[in-house]
């Protein structure tokens, strides 16, 4: 049924031009990877391969899109403050605080 489980917001990063980065929506980050690394077409088809950098997890489809939406309305400033400094520790409880602050400000915003 649509609408129920939890859902994951993931940024990724292009690992053949770090610049590039990808927001998006999934019930499984690991699967969701492989098909932007190996699908037929999309978006991401043009900067493989790809690594994950944050994925944050939501108990609701309706909470994860209204986080994605935040990030892909002001996508550079919001990535930029969500990326971490050092790209060995991907998705640190840093960046994991720092998305969830973000969320929550939106959320009292709205």
């Amino acid at each position: 049924m649509r609408g129920t489980g939890k859902r994951f917001v993931y940024i990724l990063q292009s690992n053949s031009d770090p610049s590039s980065h990808y927001v998006g929506v999934t019930s499984n980050v690991e699967e969701r990877l492989e098909w932007h690394n190996h699908g037929p077409a999309g978006h991401t088809v043009s900067h493989r391969p790809w690594s994950v950098i944050v994925s944050v997890e939501f108990p609701s489809e309706q909470q994860a899109g209204r986080f994605e939406r935040l990030l892909r309305a002001d996508s550079r400033a919001n990535r930029n403050r969500l990326r971490p400094v050092d790209h060995a520790i991907y998705g640190n409880s840093a960046t994991v605080a720092a998305a969830r602050a973000s969320h929550a400000s939106a959320r009292r915003a709205s």
